[in-house]
């Protein structure tokens, strides 16, 4: 769980961060989500708890900290406490992390994994049915 803006501010220097700086990357964020991930959101908080199982636990973090500071954001006078240097080493990597993911490999990887279970199942079915025809003496 990330440690709330609140009390990181006593152990770290902020430096302000422009809102329009901050709003373009977290658009440019929604827009990797959807385009890599294949996740669509209303809303950049929607979209991270979706995607939010498939992201390594150092990127959540991130994440979380990035929707915390968005809902900052909002009010002048909160946006003031967004940390410029921590939004941008999450922005940067998670775009990183984003950018390497191949979509077409998660998709093969989707269908490998569904026709593996598919497999299981006829196996243990022919099983079953083998070792019922041996039990009741038909083999």
């Amino acid at each position: 769980m990330p440690v709330p803006l609140s009390l990181r501010a006593a152990r770290t220097t902020y430096t302000p961060m422009s809102t329009d700086l901050f709003d373009r990357q977290i658009a440019e964020i929604r827009a990797l989500i959807g385009e890599r991930l294949r996740v669509r959101g209303s809303s950049f908080s929607a979209q991270v708890q979706r995607v939010n199982h498939r992201l390594p636990r150092r990127l959540r973090k991130h994440a979380a900290y990035l929707v915390e500071a968005q809902k900052l954001a909002e009010n002048p006078k909160l946006a003031r406490m967004i940390n410029a240097a921590e939004v941008k080493r999450a922005h940067r990597d998670i775009t990183r992390h984003l950018r390497s993911v191949d979509p077409g490999k998660e998709r093969a990887d989707r269908w490998l994994g569904v026709l593996g279970i598919i497999a299981l199942y006829i196996l243990m079915f022919a099983a079953a049915t083998i070792a019922y025809l041996v039990w009741s003496g038909r083999v």
